[in-house]
């Protein structure tokens, strides 16, 4: 015998189906696969060497890029690097306390300068923070210019200048 809501809706059997199958995917998303990915975590990723390195640097910059996240990467910014007059793209990360400065009198911040094509690695700088030029893009358009090396940039609205 079929349910009158079945016979009111028309297709109500596809309805159905579908929020069985997200209600189904909630409950794994929240008990189950959070469960098998810290036993994959543990048991693979944890136990070789290389991949590990590889696995959990990517995963903690996946965290540090995420949106919601805004205590990792404060700002992008441009640093000097390298040679007078070059500059590099970075993100500060922090500032330093007055006792961990080069110069007391001087504000120094943390940036962290990724390397361009591996974002995972890079350079820790402490700059002045007169030095930092703050840039008006978002984390994932200035990682996405580091890892293509310059050759994908954001659109920049000419006209805000």
């Amino acid at each position: 015998m079929e349910p009158q809501v079945l016979r009111v809706i028309p297709h109500s059997e596809i309805f159905l189906v579908v929020i069985a199958i997200f209600v189904t995917g909630l409950i794994m998303q929240l008990f189950i696969a959070t469960h098998i990915v810290h036993t994959i975590e543990n048991s693979i990723f944890n136990r070789i060497p290389l991949l590990r390195q590889i696995y959990f640097s990517i995963k903690q910059l996946t965290h540090a890029l995420n949106p919601s996240d805004q205590i990792t990467f404060k700002y992008v910014v441009h640093v000097p690097f390298s040679s007078p007059g070059t500059y590099a793209l970075g993100f500060l990360t922090n500032y330093i306390h007055p006792h961990l400065a080069p110069h007391r009198d001087i504000p120094y911040v943390s940036v962290f300068v990724p390397t361009t094509p591996n974002p995972t690695t890079g350079f820790y700088l402490v700059v002045p923070e007169k030095d930092c030029r703050i840039l008006d893009i978002t984390r994932q358009e200035a990682m996405t210019m580091i890892i293509s090396g310059g050759i994908l940039q954001p659109e920049i609205d000419n006209h805000q200048e």
